[in-house]
């Protein structure tokens, strides 16, 4: 039997080096940061002893760690017009944090998020980290997830040029 986990695979191994730089970019001096810590232990354990597709483990990380941080993204409701969120088209609004609506659009940095990507979100905070497992990886908006939070933070992580290509 071939040994798994971050040792034996390069992407989970950059993957496991990122999450443990994004918390360090997070983590306060002499403030205790229980909540990260926990959502990284998890999160790294099943990075290592799962074999879960890196990219919806590591979006329902990205979400986690927003609400932990502050910043939970509004799933619900536009962030400019205040109207339920319901029917197609969504876009997310990093700089506002949260959807928006087709109507709202003014921006091409408003991505376009799919029914099944906004479903996806909503479970994963709602439901946690279950929602996480065996997801399809299509569901799981990474990338967008990934440009929030270094958003929220103010730089790119170095360790991002390491991530597995999308």
């Amino acid at each position: 039997m071939k040994p798994s986990g971050p040792r034996n695979d390069y992407d989970r191994l950059t993957c496991g080096t990122w999450l443990l730089s994004l918390a360090e970019a997070a983590a306060e001096p002499e403030q205790e940061q229980r909540e990260l810590f926990m959502l990284l232990l998890h999160t790294l354990s099943r990075l290592t002893f799962s074999d879960q597709p890196w990219r919806p483990l590591l979006s329902g990380f990205l979400l986690h760690f927003s609400a932990c941080q502050g910043y939970k993204p509004r799933l619900n409701h536009c962030v400019h017009c205040g109207k339920r969120a319901e029917d197609p088209p969504f876009f997310f609004d990093a700089e506002e944090g949260g959807l928006c609506c087709g109507s709202c659009r003014r921006s091409r940095a408003q991505v376009s998020l799919s029914p099944e990507q906004l479903r996806w979100m909503r479970n994963a905070l709602t439901v946690g980290s279950a929602s996480w497992v065996n997801t399809p990886e299509a569901e799981a908006p990474f990338a967008l997830l990934r440009t929030y939070v270094e958003g929220k933070l103010g730089r790119r992580l170095k360790s991002s040029a390491l991530l597995p290509e999308e």
